[in-house]
């Protein structure tokens, strides 16, 4: 529903794809306060990576529609966009001190958006920080459901990990303490929708970051319902 409500944000590009663009582009975005440190580094990966993929997300979709989810979905207008890797204000948390790491949204409620949209590309960028809770039993099925439902339908499944610097302090780790000596630290992105379109993403990524920053960095996996009689590696990755 606030899906349909959202506006679609614009962004000229120069370049044309040679893949059949997908209607729309959905982009989530983990604003919690363990995400700030990513941005205060000025050459981190998290904001080159971020910075790509909001001005090339053109390239695969006909229209963009961008949401931050931590304490409730969110839509976010264009002059919110760049906040995404240059304010510190867009992760503050607008509850008490001591609330924040408990009220922080499972990871389960966005993956039910996914469940539901058909027809569309997903887009989560999350620091995967999960409890236990969503570990097990009903936890992980919260999770494991969503995407078997977009296997099903179809669908596929890119995954990035990614290592970027950091510097900052990472609140509601098990300890119960917090961490401040991080100087580097992972972010995933999940891109969930046709495997056309995953893939034109990919090579995208490949080619304006991914290129300048180093393969080491980078970790990318693909999740197909496509029976697969000849694997692919590193060398002979398919262009299409």
């Amino acid at each position: 529903e606030i899906l349909q409500k959202n506006k679609s944000i614009n962004i000229s590009i120069n370049q044309t794809s040679k893949v059949d663009k997908i209607e729309v582009a959905n982009l989530f975005y983990d604003h919690s306060l363990n995400m700030k440190g990513f941005i205060k580094p000025s050459n981190s990966l998290f904001k080159n990576f971020v910075t790509t993929l909001n001005s090339k997300i053109a390239l695969v979709s006909n229209d963009q529609k961008f949401y931050k989810y931590t304490y409730g979905i969110k839509p976010l207008n264009n002059s919110d966009v760049g906040k995404i890797t240059s304010s510190e204000a867009f992760y503050k948390c607008p509850l008490a001190a001591d609330q924040c790491p408990k009220r922080r949204a499972k990871l389960s409620k966005i993956f039910k958006v996914v469940e539901k949209q058909e027809g569309s590309l997903i887009i989560i960028v999350t620091d995967l920080f999960i409890g236990m809770d969503e570990l097990i039993g009903d936890g992980i099925n919260a999770i494991r459901n969503p995407i078997a439902a977009a296997l099903s339908r179809g669908d596929s499944v890119g995954v990035y990990g990614v290592k970027s610097q950091y510097e900052g302090t990472i609140s509601g780790i098990c300890s119960g303490n917090n961490y401040n000596l991080a100087t580097s630290r992972p972010f995933y992105v999940f891109t969930i929708g046709p495997k056309e379109n995953v893939l034109a993403l990919k090579d995208i990524i490949d080619k304006d970051v991914i290129s300048k920053f180093g393969e080491e960095n980078f970790k990318f996996n693909i999740y197909t319902n496509d029976i697969i009689k000849t694997p692919f590696v590193k060398n002979n990755w398919p262009n299409k």
